[in-house]
């Protein structure tokens, strides 16, 4: 199997840095790219109101902040020589990842997890979890 393009999933947090780190060396050795990939979700943390006249100010302030804080990862690694596009998207995190792997023809799929086990892990599921279970490409998990 010939890696190209890799997939790593970023929430940015420590996790997930990590992720980027063996993401970055991995492509490096392997003289491949990282698609850097923010899914995030329409919360109240991050409310929208649905009238015709904030709507697109206050969505268009939500994507820009996640762009500058893609670029300012991607800007950290520029010493790398690795080539890092960011992604973003919308929607439940496990089903973009998969869904975004397959639009973007990755051949491996880097993604951190938060080391929840037990109970939690069992009721819950973890994104991480879902990935691996639904990606049809091979998913490196980088504990915290």
């Amino acid at each position: 199997m010939h890696v190209r393009r890799i997939l790593c999933a970023t929430d940015f947090s420590t996790s997930s840095e990590r992720a980027l780190a063996h993401a970055v060396m991995l492509a490096q050795s392997l003289h491949a790219e990282v698609q850097l990939l923010h899914v995030y979700q329409r919360t109240a943390g991050n409310a929208i109101t649905f009238s015709k006249r904030s709507r697109a100010p206050t969505q268009d302030k939500i994507t820009e902040h996640y762009h500058e804080q893609l670029n300012q990862i991607i800007t950290s690694y520029e010493d790398f020589n690795v080539q890092i596009q960011g992604v973003l998207t919308e929607g439940p995190a496990w089903e973009r990842i998969v869904s975004k792997a397959k639009e973007l023809s990755v051949d491996m799929i880097v993604i951190g997890r938060n080391g929840r086990a037990g109970l939690s892990q069992l009721f819950v599921g973890s994104a991480a979890t879902r990935v691996i279970k639904h990606a049809t490409v091979p998913v490196l998990t980088v504990r915290a």
